[in-house]
């Protein structure tokens, strides 16, 4: 997951509200959105070479989603950032438990940021850069760098969020239509990290379009306050087609 925006108990009928763009290589297996065979029921994609997800909420009221941290010189890990997800949608812990035990076994995944929320408490914990913090109410983005640290598609995606989103009901196509956007960034505005500018500034684009590696899917996830919950994902073959698929289910706190 290489881009992801929510807001969290700034909407007055949606306590949260997440967008979020997966980008992996066309050549990684993934089962598209479904109700797995778990309890709780995970609903979520799933990557098929390692068995976790980037994204994913249950009707227990859990939301977790997680991208990489790119950095210069990452040492390669054995385990899949995908457990994370996968491993908290599945417990009955806290946020702040749940990421306590993550603190432990950090060292033993490539650098990750982590976002875990139930009903009541959203948290953030990014390895090796920050050790977990509770975010209070707004409307955050975040890409392959630490939370804070702004790219010019995490600046541009947050604004056209916000505004999309100040309607009663938040427009389902609009917010899918805005994740699309395929403009690049001029090299003074990019980050440095470590990859050749070329490749950097393809990385750049709200939806990332390569041959070999790109945006896979978007997602959308809206909590009502009455309680119910509906995760669409909308999976690309191209740009250009696409399939959409629905869940919805009953928060149950």
């Amino acid at each position: 997951m290489c881009l992801i925006i929510l807001a969290w108990k700034t909407h007055p009928d949606y306590p949260l509200i997440v967008l979020a763009n997966r980008d992996e290589s066309h050549s990684r297996p993934t089962k598209a959105l479904h109700a797995w065979n778990t309890q709780p029921v995970i609903y979520a994609g799933q990557d098929l070479e390692a068995g976790g997800t980037w994204l994913g909420s249950t009707p227990n009221g859990r939301f977790a989603a997680v991208t990489n941290l790119r950095q210069p010189a990452t040492v390669p890990a054995s385990r899949s950032r995908g457990e994370l997800v996968r491993e908290f949608l599945l417990s009955r812990q806290t946020p702040t438990d749940y990421l306590d035990r993550v603190r432990l076994q950090a060292r033993t995944y490539a650098p990750f940021n982590l976002l875990v929320c139930n009903t009541r408490s959203l948290m953030y914990f990014s390895h090796p850069t920050e050790n977990g913090r509770l975010l209070p109410a707004g409307i955050y983005a975040l890409s392959n760098a630490p939370l804070g640290q702004n790219w010019p598609k995490t600046e541009e995606s947050k604004v056209a969020f916000t505004r999309l989103i100040s309607r009663r009901e938040p427009d389902t196509e609009a917010l899918l239509e805005m994740m699309r956007q395929t403009q690049l960034y001029p090299a003074d505005l990019l980050p440095d990290t470590g990859l050749p500018l070329a490749q950097e500034q393809a990385l750049s684009a709200i939806f990332v379009n390569l041959p070999d590696y790109g945006t896979r899917s978007t997602s959308l996830l809206t909590w009502h306050r009455q309680g119910e919950a509906r995760l669409l994902e909308r999976t690309y073959s191209s740009p250009a087609q696409w399939q959409d698929r629905l869940e919805s289910f009953d928060l149950k706190p």
